[in-house]
This record gives C-alpha cells, structure tokens and sequence, in this order.
C-alpha cells in the first residue's frame, strides 16, 4: 500500500500530466484508438465463437484410386 504522502504525489504528478494539453490530447487518442481495436477484437471473436471453429466453404478433393 502507497502512504498517504505517496498517493498525495501520485494524485499531483497524475493532475499536472494531465493538464498538460499535448499530453493530455496523446492520451485522449492513445484512449480512442484502444477502445476501437477491443472493439474490433471483440466482434471478431464474438464472430468466430457463433460460427465455429470450421469454415464454411472448404472443399476437399476426392481421392480415386
């Protein structure tokens, strides 16, 4: 556990970060950018556990001897 004097430092580094505008922009889009490829990840799984795990269309040539 952080002290009360290690949080309070944590709390001020975090704000002064954070009220800078360049940075503050970064974080805003390094934000925007994580949520859109979760989400994309997400669907993407969500997409292959309905359909399984055999694609649809394979077709395997017949062996005639």
């Amino acid at each position: 556990m952080l002290s009360s004097g290690q949080q309070r430092w944590c709390i001020t580094a975090w704000t002064v970060l954070v009220g800078d505008l360049v940075l503050s922009v970064w974080i805003v889009l390094v934000l925007a950018v994580s949520v859109a490829l979760n989400g994309y990840l997400l669907k993407g799984i969500a997409e292959g556990a309905m359909r399984g795990l055999q694609p649809n269309n394979v077709r395997f040539r017949s062996v005639v001897w």
